[in-house]
């Protein structure tokens, strides 16, 4: 049946596409059939002029015959369609302005659209590239101030004893690590520790070399290193021997067993990784419930019912909150897919991305609904003359169908460019400082979704005028000779609506936009509690095995500081944990001597900076009262603290915390210490980071760590030399150590926020893409009015009306509906700054002016796309118009 269909429509396709010639071979036939018949009269004895007319006579006539062949051989229906086809293409090609209009927001506003598509294709839709990937779960240990947060060794480890009811349990510890090798300069290499089953569980293994061993586990026997791929060919050019060379990791001898294959180095699922080594923990580190850098993932057994795996993981974290409510009161346990939380932390941001390019859809869609509508109107007695001639409804409709999808697929491939630019321009940006990038490929799935897009655009907003054109009057439209082509009521509302919410839209996009560059520039321009101007930053991590000591650290601390100092052209100089200003984590629950014990898990909690003793005079944060750290705050001296104004005034009110004693829960047990000082509060710089309420402040040689944040201020301009002086000063103390981050505060600023700069941007984009597709909406609304009143103005200047009078009366036609959608717009454009507000705590998202000046700004727009047209009314001839109508 199936076959037979198809050599029927093979047969037809041939005969339209073939119809030349087979109008050749018809001829041929019929010119041999009639030889044949004049041959045989000859051969009666006729002559050959009587055997001709015999023939003739005989045969019949031959156009008849002709048509009878050609019925039985039309594709009727296929002739039909194609005939339209052309027809459509014509039509269209008479009417460029609307055909390049119409194309060019269909390009635009599908462009958009499916360029946050690629995004959100590559981050959430593309198959994570592991065997039954849908089976890998996170696990996060959920506390107040992070619901996706990592949990401690010893948590993990009571984990993996009872992996039997959720299935297969690994882990990863996240760290820098330093690298070096003998003629390569030294580099600081994303790492992670896994135990032996990590490559196991996630059902991959090495491309070359070999997997961890069990008995690598254990610390000792830790120093083999596995290289992702992408670092292999890096930094090793993808060396063939690359198994059994040696490097130095941390200082120690670290032999390459193996190099993982390219498609485990997927970004989406931990970022991208350069080495891998066994986990190695002490006992002490197995012991360990505080500090929580263990992240796990996990392996759901198909043997297990729904919901088990979700309901064991639950209940082992409310059994760890009861054994151990000091390190996990208040905290649960939870799971997800990988395959749903694969976008990480900027999920939010790219959903909302997603969101407002819809936005530029929708009033690209209503754009072109509405020159659809236009043109359908302007076509009334086309389709009335059509209807008068037999064409049935169904044949009215098919060319403005046609038309609709001629348009939608060479917008959709328009649109398919426009994406593959856009998404080029991300991939650049999404270029991190070891040359790694997220590329967004325009595979089938973004074809797909621009094409689909662009056809049930261009069919769904065809209907309104379809369904005009199929209940035309047409003995009222032939009757008014073509006069009077004009909208009904029910049309000039739908018009109206539309640009109504196009211009709602475009405020809600624009006010956003401006409202978070805005803001966004003001967190760079902070100066509250530091000065960035004249400070340059560097990192320095110390691997442990060269600094187990803490006096080798405070040592180290001090050549660094004193060399640094000695420069010329530096003010101060100072080491800390951290920069406060690029958002600090690390959050301690405290307790203050002589107060009641408050209850678990409500205990109120502060962020842990160390620093050096000129560390608030390189910052410039000001000192509020007591005295700031000194030399005498050494390593051997009483710990003292530090505090933030926030901290003094809601934990001591009016009463003086100099003297006070508090305490932050550290590893072992609380950490004692005096107050000595309040200094000013240091707002973050990070728009996502969580504002910080509390810190307390340390002297660094009281508790030193490997992980280091220099600042060094100078007397005036940076000197372009000072970044080649501070590396030369930490390689003649350690020339094994690398340095990051070496550049100015304010650059580093800019560098911390560049993906929310990049988030402005492309917000900003969409917001200008979205006003010029309102604009040229409303022109095309305001130029309709005037080609149906023409007549209308005609008489109106004829009877004494004042030019300035109809240019008025336009200007105001766009002005109330651009008035309506902008007012309508400021409603949703504060539910778009919540929403912004929310992804982005640390910006301002609240400035009435702005949101003024946005709400003018889209009243000029509707004046200035309305002038035209309105200029156009002022200059209509009244003789011209008397004399048309």
């Amino acid at each position: 049946m199936i076959a037979a269909r198809f050599r029927w429509l093979r047969t037809k396709l041939h005969r339209l596409f073939r119809r030349g010639q087979q109008e050749s071979e018809l001829d041929a036939e019929m010119q041999f059939h009639f030889d044949q018949l004049v041959a045989e009269f000859e051969a009666e004895g006729m002559s050959k002029s009587r055997a001709t007319a015999a023939a003739h006579r005989e045969f019949g006539t031959v156009d008849s015959y002709r048509e009878e062949i050609r019925d039985s051989w039309r594709p009727s229906d296929l002739a039909d369609l194609w005939r339209s086809l052309i027809s459509a293409i014509r039509s269209l090609a008479r009417s460029p302005g609307f055909t390049v209009l119409a194309i060019t927001t269909l390009a635009l506003g599908i462009g958009a659209n499916t360029s946050m598509f690629s995004v959100l294709n590559e981050v959430s839709i593309r198959p994570l590239p592991y065997p039954d990937s849908h089976a890998l779960h996170r696990i996060y240990r959920a506390t107040p101030q992070d619901q996706l947060g990592a949990t401690s060794p010893a948590d993990y480890l009571d984990l993996l004893e009872q992996k039997e009811n959720f299935g297969e349990f690994t882990a990863y510890v996240s760290q820098e690590m330093n690298l070096s090798e003998p003629g390569e300069p030294a580099m600081i290499a994303r790492a992670f520790r896994v135990p032996a089953n990590f490559f196991d569980v996630f059902g991959i293994h090495p491309n070359l070399g070999r997997n961890f061993r069990l008995e690598e586990e254990q610390q000792g026997n830790h120093r083999v290193i596995i290289l992702s791929h992408n670092f292999w060919q890096s930094r090793f050019g993808g060396r063939p021997d690359i198994i059994g060379h040696t490097v130095r990791v941390d200082s120690e001898p670290h032999e390459i067993i193996g190099v993982m294959p390219e498609s485990y180095n997927d970004w989406r699922m931990h970022g991208y990784v350069n080495l891998f080594r066994p986990m190695g923990w002490t006992d002490e580190e197995r012991r360990d419930r505080s500090a929580n850098n263990v992240r796990i993932a996990g392996r759901v057994s198909s043997d297990l019912p729904p919901g088990a795996a979700e309901s064991f993981i639950a209940n082992f974290g409310e059994h760890l909150a009861i054994d151990y409510p000091d390190q996990n009161a208040g905290t649960s346990w939870h799971n997800t897919p990988y395959e749903v939380v694969k976008v990480g932390g900027g999920h939010i941001p790219l959903s909302m991305l997603v969101g407002l390019s819809g936005f530029v859809l929708l009033i690209a869609c209503s754009n072109l609904a509405n020159f659809l509508l236009a043109r359908t109107i302007a076509r009334s007695r086309e389709f009335a003359l059509r209807g008068a001639l037999g064409a049935s409804r169904l044949q009215l409709l098919r060319p403005l169908i046609l038309e609709s999808l001629i348009l939608a697929i060479v917008g959709g491939l328009l649109a398919i460019l426009v994406t593959t630019w856009t998404t080029d321009f991300l991939t650049v940006l999404s270029t991190d400082d070891q040359g790694d990038a997220v590329s967004f490929p325009t595979d089938w799935n973004v074809m797909g979704w621009a094409m689909g897009a662009a056809i049930l655009t261009s069919v769904a907003f065809g209907i309104a005028p379809a369904l005009y054109a199929m209940r035309l009057d047409l003995n009222q439209v032939l009757k008014s000779g073509g006069r009077g082509s004009s909208d009904g009521r029910g049309q000039k509302r739908l018009r109206h609506a539309l640009i109504i919410g196009q211009f709602a839209l475009a405020m809600m996009l624009l006010n956003g936009a401006v409202l978070f560059i805005r803001g966004l520039s003001d967190l760079n321009n902070r100066k509250e509690g530091w000065e960035s101007d004249n400070l340059i930053t560097a990192s320095v991590r110390l691997p442990e095995a060269d600094y187990q000591e803490t006096e080798r650290i405070n040592l180290f601390h001090e050549q660094v500081l004193q060399q640094l100092q000695a420069l010329p052209a530096v003010e101060s100089a100072s080491v800390s944990y951290a920069l406060p200003f690029f958002g600090l984590s690390n959050p301690r629950k405290l307790i203050i001597e002589g107060r009641d014990t408050v209850e678990v898990g409500r205990e109120p909690v502060a962020v842990i900076n160390g620093v050096s003793v000129d560390y608030f005079e390189t910052l410039g944060t000001t000192l509020r009262a007591g005295r700031k750290f000194n030399d005498g705050d050494h390593a051997d001296a009483l710990r003292v603290f530090v505090i933030n104004q926030s901290m003094a005034q809601t934990l001591f009110g009016d009463t003086s915390p100099i003297g006070q004693r508090v305490a932050y829960h550290s590893e072992d047990e609380p950490a004692w210490g005096e107050i000595v000082g309040v200094v000013a509060n240091v707002k973050s710089v990070t728009p996502d980071a969580q504002p910080i309420t509390f810190q307390i402040y340390h002297p660094m040689a009281q508790e030193p760590i490997g992980f280091n944040e220099f600042a060094v201020r100078t007397n005036g301009p940076i000197p372009h030399d000072l970044t080649d002086n501070i590396r030369h000063i930490i390689a003649g103390i350690d020339p094994t150590l690398p340095v990051r981050k070496l550049q100015s505060a304010a650059s580093r600023i800019d560098r911390s926020n560049y993906q929310t700069g990049v988030f402005g941007q492309m917000l900003f984009g969409f917001a200008v893409l979205g006003l010029a597709l309102a604009a040229l909406g409303i022109y095309g609304v305001i130029a309709r009015i005037v080609a149906q009143r023409t007549s209308e103005f005609g008489i109106r200047l004829a009877l004494g009306a004042q030019v300035q009078d109809i240019t008025f009366m336009v200007l105001a036609s766009g002005l109330k509906l651009s008035l309506a959608g902008s007012a309508l717009g400021l409603v949703g454009a504060y539910g778009i700054s919540r929403l912004l507000k929310f992804a982005f705590p640390s910006i301002e998202m609240d400035h009435l002016p702005v949101m003024t000046a946005m709400f003018v700004l889209l009243l000029v727009v509707a004046l200035l796309a309305s002038y035209l047209p309105a200029r156009r009314a002022s200059k209509i001839s009244p003789v011209e118009a008397l004399r048309a109508e």
